[in-house]
């Protein structure tokens, strides 16, 4: 799986607060804590993602919080500090059953589509879904955040903070992730939510 430290050009210089990650190309921007490493995703997407296995990427840029930071973290079932990724995908590539919302929740809570029944799963009894909300953007993007809570096989429970969005012609599938362990998510809330609250979408250049 391809990994390097994020390239000049994708994030702008930050401030004694953020780092900015930004693709122009595909219209997003967002800040990540300062002090949080960012690496470039170049052939897959890493185990915190949920569509697809990571599987045709557009773009991604991962993000750790540790003191002790390695691309590895990403990966990792569960994580005792804040990590995330910010992933573009071709819609077309991911043969979804629709493009609306109700297949962006079903992407964000694990949900699988059964196509005799035409219909998604139920939730996996493992993850619990919460403050669930409808999102809009400038330039017609459109999707849903919500908070996913899993319990792991090894007992402890991991909470991310998630947000999916198709842009206006629903030719771009747009995910952005960021958690840890439920008692790492509460230390570090604002910052883990923040993330998300910073994103911007714009219209493509």
């Amino acid at each position: 799986m391809g990994a390097a430290l994020l390239a000049v050009g994708v994030f702008a210089c930050g401030s004694a607060d953020a780092k900015y990650v930004k693709n122009p190309a595909l219209g997003v921007y967002l800040k990540v804590p300062h002090e949080w490493t960012l690496y470039t995703l170049e052939t897959a997407g890493p185990a915190i993602s949920s569509v697809n296995g990571g599987k045709a990427l557009k773009w991604a840029v991962g993000f750790d919080g540790a003191l002790q930071p390695s691309r590895f973290h990403l990966d990792a079932p569960v994580s005792d500090t804040p990590i995330g990724v910010v992933e573009v995908y071709p819609a077309l590539a991911l043969n979804l059953p629709a493009r609306n919302l109700t297949t962006l929740k079903a992407l964000l809570s694990h949900q699988t589509y059964d196509d005799t029944a035409q219909t998604y799963s139920a939730v996996p009894l493992d993850t619990k879904i919460s403050e669930v909300s409808e999102v809009e953007y400038g330039s017609g993007y459109f999707g849903i955040r919500l908070k996913a809570s899993t319990t792991e096989t090894n007992g402890k429970v991991s909470t991310l903070a998630k947000l999916a969005l198709f842009d206006q012609s629903t030719q771009l599938l747009y995910v952005l992730a960021a958690g840890c362990l439920d008692s790492c998510y509460e230390a570090h809330r604002a910052q883990i939510e923040g993330v998300l609250d910073s994103l911007t979408m714009r219209s493509i250049e």
